[in-house]
């Protein structure tokens, strides 16, 4: 499956995990704080997470029952279960998930959808 964003080309359907969480980010520009900062609320969801590969370039569409989170084109390193995903502007990392999404995990992304 390939990914179009508008009419760019994202890549190719590289990988699926049914389950991972977003563990953090971190900016690594000097983008303007209010137009960064809305990342730092995606921290602790736990969706299904597609990687996708365009050359060497990689982006990630991380989705939970009530939003998503796309990124853009970055370099990717894979590591023990966490993969870090390192953007123009941040630096992700994702946690690969064995275990089914509990309850608990599921009221969180609720709660956070509903301070947006």
């Amino acid at each position: 499956m390939k990914l179009y964003i508008g009419n760019t080309y994202m890549g190719r359907l590289e990988d699926e995990y049914p389950k991972a969480m977003i563990m953090s980010v971190k900016k690594v520009s000097d983008m303007e704080d209010d137009e960064w900062d809305w990342r730092k609320d995606t921290v602790g969801r736990v969706g299904t997470m597609k990687l996708y590969k365009r050359a060497q370039l990689y982006c990630i569409v991380h989705e939970t029952e009530f939003n998503y989170l796309h990124t853009s084109m970055g370099i990717l390193d894979m590591e023990k279960g966490i993969i870090t995903l390192r953007t123009r502007n941040t630096e992700y990392k994702f946690k690969i998930l064995k275990d089914e999404l509990t309850e608990e995990n599921k009221c969180q992304n609720e709660e956070q959808t509903e301070t947006e």
